[in-house]
């Protein structure tokens, strides 16, 4: 069995996190986010901003993994594929 690979995992739950901001507009965390950093405008034309917390950027890191179509369409990510399970 292959060794689990903790940056793919760290990269398929950024995109799923984004993915989830893109469908779930009436989500909490969606709200929160919106107002904070992206007031004027939609989560795929949002920036960075200024002195952005570092889960925003994780999260911006993740929405430009899905707008580059490296992950699919968000629905299908395996997000624990790479987790072994103990027998």
């Amino acid at each position: 069995m292959a060794k689990p690979c903790p940056r793919l995992n760290n990269r398929a739950l950024l995109a799923k996190k984004a993915w989830r901001l893109l469908h779930s507009t009436s989500s909490l965390t969606y709200s929160v986010l919106k107002g904070k950093y992206f007031p004027h405008s939609d989560f795929l034309e949002a920036n960075l901003g200024w002195s952005p917390s570092l889960i925003w950027q994780s999260i911006i890191w993740g929405r430009q993994l899905l707008v580059k179509g490296l992950v699919g369409n968000g629905a299908s990510i395996k997000v624990f594929s790479y987790i072994p399970v103990a027998s």
